[in-house]
């Protein structure tokens, strides 16, 4: 029971932690003419060879980070970790997640077995993700997440205290 309340809570909690999207709207391409056959866009997966993907997003109420690595078989593991820092509510969590057992697909997209750690809480189950190189979101895009440098990732979530 008390699992149940803190991951619908928590749940609760991160929807209400993300922005409104602020992104300026792209331009609707025009139509191709008639007669000529739309280029179809290529998958995601083709670009997202293996290695090391890291991803960032901070606003007023959390600050996120996720690093992905990619294997040659296309098999995916990560962590996503962060803070909740929601002053209105008086709320500060610390969590991180660990993914594994992915398979990236030719969309991008990954089913992971997760493992959330939230201040002393652990929670286990299923996510799913959805990678470009230069962005990650969950698979109901109440997360997103923008590419960043790898070498200050840790660093840019968890700041050191001096």
């Amino acid at each position: 029971m008390k699992r149940s309340v803190f991951t619908i809570f928590f749940g609760a909690m991160l929807a209400a932690c993300q922005p409104a999207s602020d992104a300026p709207s792209q331009p609707t391409p025009s139509p191709a003419p008639s007669g000529t056959p739309e280029p179809k866009p290529a998958a995601a997966a083709q670009s997202m060879s293996s290695g090391k993907y890291c991803y960032f997003a901070k606003n007023e109420t959390s600050t996120e980070g996720f690093q992905l690595t990619i294997t040659e078989a296309e098999t995916a593991s990560a962590q996503y970790f962060g803070t909740i820092h929601n002053d209105a509510s008086a709320y500060y969590a610390a969590f991180e997640t660990q993914l594994s057992n992915g398979k990236l697909d030719a969309k991008g997209k990954a089913t992971f077995s997760s493992v959330t750690e939230v201040d002393g809480d652990t929670q286990t189950g299923q996510e799913t993700w959805v990678f470009t190189p230069d962005q990650a979101h969950s698979n109901d895009g109440r997360v997103k997440l923008s590419k960043a440098p790898c070498a200050t990732l840790l660093d840019s979530v968890w700041p050191q205290v001096e």
